[in-house]
């Protein structure tokens, strides 16, 4: 049977821990993003208190997903954990760049 893979973006917060940890106890292969993976060091630090999870370096959507790819040959799951802070407001006052921020 071949290894189930799955992606985590934003592993470090909200719904990210709680994922990998389900995931890898369903028998997945994780692979992770978040910002701070960028430095080295913080990918080296992930993949060693979470063996069998990679954190990868690469920030942008498409180079993200490439880089999964060729390191797992195909993803079985993707999490995409969006972390940004959501803006709650009457409609009668909601800001229509607030929307726009939220979608981009």
């Amino acid at each position: 049977m071949e290894e189930r893979t799955a992606l985590v973006t934003n592993v470090l917060d909200y719904a990210g821990p709680p994922a990998v940890a389900a995931l890898q106890a369903a028998g997945f292969k994780v692979m992770a993003h978040d910002p701070p993976f960028m430095v080295p060091k913080s990918r080296e630090d992930y993949d060693q208190d979470h063996p069998g999870v990679t954190a990868m370096a690469a920030q942008a959507p498409e180079v993200i997903i490439r880089d999964a790819v060729e390191r797992v040959s195909r993803l079985d799951v993707l999490v995409s954990n969006d972390t940004y802070p959501a803006i709650h407001a009457p409609i009668e006052t909601a800001e229509l760049s607030d929307l726009a921020a939220t979608l981009e």
